[in-house]
């Protein structure tokens, strides 16, 4: 329920609070991860939320955690705001930290929502290109592993077709 939310977005904000330091090491830097879950779920503040999952990031990097779900929710609000190249990039790193082959997969088909120009379109076409034929040889080869798939958060959509270009020979 929303209220809960809102109450448990101020707990989180005092339990972090310089004034109160109740958290310590990786529960410092749950908290901040999950603050910036309610804050961009519930209340659509991109900027703090970006704040707290950066330092969800910079404690577990600190204390050496293989913590990965800043990455991929940071990943997921850079996706959803138009960063597809920063998404992309929080996405690689989550799945390096997981050991599971979904959320790298899922990075490799992301393509942005909006491009800047045809140039841009090309770009991303060729990346999109050099990442299939990645992931058809990591299949072949059996180095594709995706051992839980709930932790993908659903498919990239399928953008190439809105780009005025013939995608016939990538669907073969």
């Amino acid at each position: 329920r929303a209220g809960q939310l809102h109450e448990a977005s101020e707990l989180y904000a005092r339990a972090l609070s310089a004034k109160w330091r109740a958290l310590r090491g990786k529960e410092c830097a749950v908290a901040h991860n999950n603050l910036a879950l309610i804050l961009y779920e519930t209340f659509g503040d991109e900027v703090a939320a970006e704040k707290h999952y950066t330092d969800s990031i910079h404690i577990a990097q600190e204390l050496n955690l293989s913590f990965w779900y800043p990455y991929k929710n940071l990943g997921q609000l850079k996706e959803k705001t138009g960063h597809t190249t920063e998404a992309v990039a929080m996405f690689r790193k989550a799945a390096a930290f997981q050991g599971d082959s979904g959320l790298g997969w899922y990075a490799s088909l992301l393509l942005p929502y909006i491009y800047t120009s045809s140039t841009n379109i090309d770009t991303w076409r060729r990346s999109f290109e050099e990442n299939v034929s990645r992931l058809e040889k990591e299949a072949k080869s059996k180095q594709l592993v995706i051992s839980d798939p709930l932790h993908l958060e659903g498919v990239p959509q399928y953008l190439l077709s809105y780009q005025g270009v013939s995608d016939i020979a990538l669907k073969k």
